[in-house]
């Protein structure tokens, strides 16, 4: 019995090793290229969280040390990238970070301390960091960039407010729904 359940568990859990994961990541095939340059570049690591819905962006405990060093292999992996493709990828990035802070407030609202906790104290952090990192070298290569972020930032935290409330008005509409 034991020798004809083998092969059927066998060819079960070859065939869920074949099914595709879903990924719902913000970012386009060529900027998860850049994500996992510049995270490696770092020390960092990058996923995609189900519970939550977001793409995150991770430190270890060694990512701060030797700081001078990961920047100049930070600016190494950005050379080959244009600075239009660096303002994308950034924009990218700094909407992550926004929709973070839009579930962490949501969380905080419905009183999911697990989660809000989560969001706050170990997604939240890391990501700023990061952001901070592509941000500075962004400026290294067009300072003209300067005074226009806080047009842009804005203009990203009023997108992705938009988006998350038709996201509740949708639910909205089919709660309502006969």
């Amino acid at each position: 019995m034991k020798c004809a359940l083998l092969p059927l568990v066998l060819i079960f859990a070859g065939g869920c090793a074949l099914l595709p994961v879903r990924d719902d990541s913000i970012f386009s095939p060529a900027q998860k290229k850049l994500l996992e340059k510049t995270t490696e570049a770092l020390d960092y690591g990058y996923g995609f969280d189900e519970e939550i819905g977001l793409d995150y962006i991770h430190s270890h405990s060694f990512s701060e040390t030797n700081l001078p060093a990961r920047e100049k292999a930070l600016a190494a992996a950005l050379r080959d990238s244009g600075p239009d493709d660096i303002l994308e990828f950034y924009k990218k990035v700094y909407r992550l970070g926004a929709m973070m802070r839009h579930k962490m407030v949501a969380y905080e609202k419905e009183r999911d301390w697990k989660q809000y906790t989560y969001v706050k104290n170990y997604m939240i952090p890391p990501l700023d960091a990061f952001a901070g990192h592509i941000q500075k070298q962004l400026l290294a290569m067009s300072p003209s960039l300067g005074p226009k972020l806080p047009a842009l930032h804005a203009s990203i935290e009023k997108a992705v407010a938009e988006y998350f409330y038709e996201l509740e008005m949708e639910v909205l509409r089919d709660q309502w729904r006969i």
